[in-house]
Formats: C-alpha cells, sequence, structure tokens
C-alpha cells in the first residue's frame, strides 16, 4: 500500500505535527508500505530510507490546490494522510482553500484519511472575534470530515465533535515525542549527581510547559522539602526564559532550578529518567475546560520513560489516565492544590514505583508507536 501524507512541517523543522508524522510514517515504512511525504519547501531535508519526501509547497494557500492534486495524480497513493492543524494551513485558523482541495481530490477518486490534531477553538472564547473564528473552524471541519474516507483525532472531546458531523471518526492517541533508549544505571546516577543529592526529590517538566503555577507551587514545596530539584527540559523561548529566571529569583528557589536547553533526543530521556516526578499542570477553566490530553506527545514521552506523572484533569482528560493507579491527577489547578499534591507524593513514595510501573503498561497499550500503526492499519482496511 503506498500512502502519502501531507503535513505542512517535517523535520528537522521544529514541530509537533511533523515530528507525529515522521514516526507515524516510518511505522508504515516499517511494515513494508510506500511512503510519500508532501511537506513545506526547504532546502533543508532529511534523508529516510525508504520515504520520499517532497518539500515543494511554498504557500499553504488556494494556490496550492491544484499542485496538490497534480503530485497526489503523479504519485497515485492509495490513501492520502492529512496532517490537518488549522493554524498550519492559515495564519489566521482559517485555511478555507482545504475545502477546494478536498472537493478536487475527492472528484479525482482519491482517499483522503484526516488526522484532526486540532478541530477548533471553543465557542465559549469570550472576544466576538474568537466566536467567529470558532465558528469557521467548525465549518470547515465539518466539510473536511464529511469528504474524507476516515477521520482520526486523539481524545474524546474531538470525536464528540467530529460525531456530529460524521460517523467515520475513530480516536487514536499520540505517540511519545521522545522515544526510549537504553541507559544505563551509572549514566543516570553521574548526571544526577551533578544536578542534585543523591536524597534529592526530582521534579520535572518541559520548557513549554512551564508556568508561574508551577513554579509558585515549587517554591512552596521547598519549604517543606528542601532538597526538591525542578529541572526545565529542553529549550525555553528567550522571553518566556527571562520571565520565569526573574520569577524564580523573586522566589528564591533559582539555585535549585536546573534548565538543560536544547538536547538531543537521547539525552532528554535520559534527564527524564532521573527524574522522580514529572509535572504537567495544563490550565483548567473554572468550569473544566482543558487538562492533560492524550494528544500530547510530552506526556506520552514520560509514560515511555515510566516517570510517575501529576497532571489537571478536564474536559480533555480521557479515561485511559486514571488517578493513583497510572498517573497523580488532581482537579484544581492552582498554587495551593499542586504544592499540596506534590508533598502528598514526596511523603508517599511508595506510590511511585507502582504508577511506573503502570505508566509502562499504559505506554505499551496506548502510546507505542506500533500499538498507533496497528490503530492506524485498522481505519485504513476498513470497507468504505
Amino acid at each position: 500500500m503506498h500512502i502519502l501524507f501531507i503535513s505542512k512541517n517535517f523535520p528537522p523543522a521544529v514541530c509537533g505535527v511533523g515530528d507525529y508524522t515522521f514516526q507515524l510514517a516510518k511505522e508504515f515504512i516499517k511494515n513494508g508500505h510506500a511512503v510519500t511525504v508532501l511537506t513545506q519547501k526547504t532546502d533543508n531535508t532529511i534523508a529516510v530510507q525508504g520515504m520520499n519526501i517532497l518539500p515543494v509547497i511554498s504557500s499553504w494557500n488556494i494556490k496550492a490546490v491544484f499542485k496538490i492534486a497534480a503530485i497526489c495524480k503523479t504519485v497515485k497513493p492509495d490513501y492520502i494522510s492529512m496532517q490537518y492543524v488549522p493554524y498550519s494551513f492559515n495564519a489566521k485558523g482559517m485555511p478555507f482553500w482545504l475545502i477546494l482541495l478536498y472537493m478536487v481530490l475527492k472528484i479525482k477518486g482519491f482517499k483522503i484519511v484526516t488526522t484532526f490534531h486540532e478541530v477548533g477553538i471553543r465557542y465559549t472564547a469570550k472576544s466576538f472575534k474568537r466566536k467567529i473564528i470558532a465558528a469557521a473552524q467548525f465549518f470547515i471541519a465539518r466539510i473536511l470530515s464529511r469528504y474524507s474516507f476516515k477521520n482520526i483525532t486523539s481524545i474524546d472531546l474531538y470525536v464528540n465533535y467530529l460525531k456530529r458531523y460524521t460517523d467515520a471518526v475513530f480516536k487514536i492517541p499520540v505517540g511519545a515525542n521522545i522515544l526510549p533508549y537504553t541507559v544505563d544505571s551509572s549514566t543516570i546516577s553521574q548526571l544526577r549527581n551533578t544536578i542534585a543529592h543523591p536524597e534529592s526529590f526530582i521534579l520535572s517538566t518541559f520548557g513549554t510547559r512551564i508556568s508561574d503555577t508551577i513554579l509558585m507551587a515549587f517554591a512552596e514545596v521547598k519549604k517543606q522539602h528542601p532538597d526538591t530539584v525542578l529541572i526545565i527540559l529542553g529549550n525555553i523561548p528567550k522571553a518566556t526564559k527571562q520571565h520565569f529566571t526573574s520569577k524564580s529569583q523573586e522566589l528564591g528557589i533559582d539555585a535549585s532550578i536546573h534548565i538543560t536547553g536544547y538536547l538531543s533526543d537521547e539525552a532528554l530521556y535520559t534527564h527524564l529518567k532521573l527524574s522522580s516526578l514529572f509535572v504537567m499542570a495544563e490550565y483548567v477553566s473554572e468550569k473544566g475546560e482543558g487538562g492533560i490530553a492524550t494528544k500530547s506527545g510530552s506526556l506520552a514521552a514520560a509514560f515511555a520513560a515510566g516517570i510517575p506523572v501529576l497532571g489537571t484533569r478536564g474536559d480533555t482528560t480521557d479515561a485511559v489516565f486514571r488517578d493513583n493507579e497510572n498517573i497523580f491527577l488532581m482537579n484544581d489547578y492552582s498554587v495551593d492544590q499542586t504544592a499540596k499534591r506534590i508533598s502528598e507524593i514526596i511523603n508517599n513514595q511508595a506510590w511511585l514505583q507502582t504508577i511506573a510501573a503502570e505508566a509502562r503498561k499504559t505506554f505499551a497499550s496506548e502510546f507505542s508507536w506500533e500499538k498507533i500503526y496497528e490503530r492506524y492499519w485498522e481505519v485504513y482496511s476498513m470497507p468504505d
């Protein structure tokens, strides 16, 4: 079978959806399928055995419709796998031109499987402008989902959105954006000694997930557990880094925070492995909107590393996450609740081993790329 993936970004460009496409494409190749990837025009490409990468689309707008259709005619894929994010294909998040593209491809007889990484922003947005954008995004999603052979998305909330328009919707979680590596215990011990004392409790989070709530909660935890250390993994945007550096100094916790900066995937995985607890305090509104979700590659990476996770529960949190079984969950996105939950975990570390073991099982059954490929293949194998 020949699959044509369409993704605006693709490695080496830094993009969660691009990484997702790359990992999924590799699994299809491993299982004997032909793969072509159509992506953004660039001179900086990677070479992957068995993967035909076409970095030829310079503008993702109506001008690209017939170019993409011509490429599809040449490639002759059995399926087109569209990796859809509204803001990837239009700066304002309203890619109406994709409706024309889908119409053209449908007329020409191509089968499109759309992966909705996002569907649309919520109608509950306060500003009138955002309500207009939400209406446009859901209108586009309705048309694209109906023109698609099948639709895939990663969380129950999005499944429910799309089920309004079509029954051909299937949930497949996002896999880990950092794959497991074999790391010996001596390497982890040496790294640990450069960051913290042997007895220290090590919290970690990604630079893209750090927030004032986490910093202030960490400051509260330090009062009871002074040996606690916080590792911020990966790059932080310059302006954000300046803010959090200033905030940590103001709170008097800067000496206990280690910011890794850019690291290779293997180094990031090693840092994850030395963590005692991975903190993913995603925003949850007073209405319960938000929380952790199976659309996060970072969350899947922590599960892959077998690291216990503390996350927030909201309407995007799927049933696969079970409090005190394979994860620690809190309902309240606040400094007090986050600090309290971390302190409870530090005081009852017998929990950690059980949670870690269940996290590894959950990764194997839900978030591994092998399992994700199997679920994609089930969808592709379904009759019309």
